[in-house]
Parts: C-alpha cells; sequence; structure tokens
C-alpha cells in the first residue's frame, strides 16, 4: 500500500486523472442510508385528496433529511403537515433502500391513505401547474408524525406522492 502524504493522494483518481469528488446525496446512497417511497393516487376527484403518513423515529435513533416530490396530471397543490392525529394509520408502503445491495432498512413508519381525526400544522405547501413537479425539502421533526398531501383543483385527476430521504445519526 502507497504511504499518503497529503488529502490529495487520498483524493486523486489515477485511472481519470482528475481527483474524484462526490456529493452528499450520492455518499449516503452509497452508505445505504437512503430510502424512497411513493404512492400513486389514479383517481383524484376535485379537492380530493392523496396522503402519505410518515412518522420518523426519535431523534435519539436517527434524523431525517427529507425530499417530497408532488405530481398530478391536472392543476393541483400540496401540503406538508406537521402533528397531525390519526386513527388509522393507513396501509403500509415499501421503503426502498436506493443502494439495491444494502440490507440496511428505514427506521421510519410510511403509510398510505390514513384516516385523520386532526391535520396537525400546515408547514409548507405550494399549487402545482400543469406538467410541473413540486418539491420541498425538510430536516424532519424527530418522532413526529408528518402529513405529505397532494389536493386535486380539477375533477378526474390523477397524481404521484414521492418521497425520498436519508437516515443518519445527528452529529450536531
Amino acid at each position: 500500500m502507497p504511504k499518503i502524504v497529503s488529502i490529495y493522494d487520498l483524493l486523486y483518481d489515477d485511472e481519470t486523472d482528475t481527483l474524484a469528488t462526490i456529493d452528499i446525496a450520492e455518499q449516503k446512497i452509497n452508505a445505504g442510508n437512503t430510502f424512497v417511497a411513493h404512492h400513486r393516487y389514479s383517481t383524484l376527484g376535485d379537492e380530493g385528496k392523496g396522503e402519505i403518513y410518515f412518522k420518523p423515529p426519535a431523534s435519539t435513533v436517527k434524523r431525517i433529511h427529507m425530499v417530497a416530490s408532488f405530481s398530478s396530471e391536472l392543476l393541483s397543490r400540496y401540503e406538508i403537515r406537521e402533528s397531525a392525529t390519526v386513527s388509522v394509520s393507513g396501509t403500509a408502503l415499501i421503503a426502498y433502500n436506493k443502494d439495491r445491495d444494502s440490507a440496511e432498512s428505514s427506521t421510519c413508519l410510511i403509510r398510505h391513505t390514513p384516516t385523520l381525526t386532526a391535520s396537525g400544522i400546515a408547514i409548507d405547501g405550494e399549487d402545482i401547474t400543469l406538467g410541473r413537479t413540486a418539491r420541498a425539502k425538510w430536516k424532519m421533526k424527530s418522532g413526529t408524525v408528518a402529513i405529505f398531501r397532494l389536493i386535486s383543483e380539477a375533477a378526474s385527476n390523477s397524481g404521484v406522492v414521492r418521497l425520498e430521504w436519508s437516515e443518519h445519526l445527528d452529529e450536531t
């Protein structure tokens, strides 16, 4: 093994004759700490809602960095709501690890079509125009239920809510 004399030696890629860099999102995927789940709502009427229930673990377990994407065929809007109360948490969604060879599984609870008794506090929202996908990035509040909601503003609409998140121990 060659002796490392500088940080340059760690970052230099002899094969491509360049400095090797990797962004933090790619690093989280390579570490097996990035997950994705989605649900398609094929029939949403005017003001119809598609909702995903998401509950991160306590902060002593892992912190969650979330990128939520919302899209629909026709006009719609999205909301992210925190501290919702549910009577039935809905149907389980599979959280796929983006490193397909990793044995790591998500520490979060994720379900679609929950039954809400209180919808919580709106912390984000935006209108979605035709042909556009809206995205929102958040560091999720530990141990707190969040609802990711797509609301149709047209009859006979369809849409997708897609969640991608990385999980890590908080280093602060």
